[in-house]
């Protein structure tokens, strides 16, 4: 349970941020592509009747027709998990790089890497820091006296 409130705390400021329509045609498209792969799939299993009929009948027509619908679904289903992957991998990237602007601007904002290093607090890693307060579900940033 503890995933999906952390996937819905991350996500739902996203998804209602100012990229929220491209975001939303994303995920629509997304789905769109899903239910896409599930009709070729059920096709596939329509289709492995009919051939391998064709094959016990000996109807050497219907079994070469077949071969050629199977490209065909073939085709569908390579260009339909392609289309997927890319989508997938581009809403992944619009929410990340989303994410890192907003968390970096909050941190930075404040002033609160001049504050470590004022206050005796040098940090190696800065980014691992910002990581850990998005973690933590931090509002903003943690430093001490920040």
């Amino acid at each position: 349970m503890g995933v999906i409130r952390d996937f819905v705390r991350l996500a739902v400021p996203y998804f209602r941020s100012e990229e929220r329509w491209r975001a939303a045609a994303l995920l629509a498209a997304i789905v769109v592509i899903e239910l896409a792969q599930v009709a070729v799939t059920v096709q596939f299993n329509l289709w492995n009747r009919r051939f391998f009929d064709a094959l016990q009948m000996r109807h050497l027509d219907t079994w070469l027709h077949e071969l050629g619908v199977f490209l065909l679904l073939g085709c569908a289903m390579v260009t339909a998990a392609l289309l997927l992957l890319l989508a997938n991998q581009t809403l992944l990237i619009w929410w990340r790089r989303w994410m890192t602007q907003r968390y970096l601007g909050r941190w930075l904002a404040s002033g609160n890497h001049y504050r470590l290093m004022v206050g005796g607090q040098a940090i190696d890693n800065p980014d691992q820091r910002i990581s850990m307060d998005v973690a933590s579900g931090a509002p903003g940033p943690t430093v001490s006296g920040a």
